[in-house]
């Protein structure tokens, strides 16, 4: 890997981490309610897959750093890891730019309403569950749609951006 792709990746890391470990971020990135602001940088993935593992770096060190605290902060750090890993996963192997959320959306939703009512002590009842799906997966959906594919389109559709950021490919 190059020095410069290291760089890069380590600069995506850190902006994942600042949005969502720092103040005002912090106030909805964790939790059964979230509007995670840094999501909206997984399509840099979709970019470049080189950049995927700036993203996964970051997942897992504002996991780590979360409020959970202690044996489920480390749970959430390896398995949020992991989920945004297979998330990345799928979203490179679509094609349409629009699908690329659903991913994240289904998976990160799926993940926390087994996961956050146990770091939560809430009851893990069909409820509970549910309504955590939905508001996670609602949450990821509002960032994704509404912070993530316009920052995709405003770096694809600006051409000397792209070439600074070595991105070789129009609109998927």
């Amino acid at each position: 890997m190059k020095v410069s792709t290291i760089t890069q990746n380590a600069l995506i890391a850190s902006l994942y981490i600042i949005l969502t470990v720092l103040p005002p971020f912090n106030a909805l990135a964790y939790g059964p309610i979230q509007f995670r602001i840094s999501e909206a940088l997984l399509v840099f993935g979709f970019l470049r897959k080189d950049w995927l593992l700036g993203l996964i770096i970051g997942t897992f060190f504002a996991n780590l750093f979360g409020p959970l605290g202690g044996g489920f902060a480390l749970i959430d750090a390896f398995v949020g890891s992991l989920i945004t890993g297979l998330s990345l996963w799928v979203m490179i192997h679509l094609k349409n730019v629009w699908l690329t959320p659903l991913a994240p959306i289904l998976l990160n939703g799926i993940y926390l309403s087994l996961f956050l009512p146990f770091a939560f002590e809430l009851p893990f009842t069909l409820i509970v569950i549910v309504s955590t799906f939905a508001s996670v997966a609602a949450g990821e959906a509002v960032v994704l749609y509404a912070l993530g594919i316009p920052l995709y389109y405003g770096l694809i559709s600006n051409p000397n951006l792209r070439h600074l950021l070595g991105i070789h490919h129009g609109s998927k």
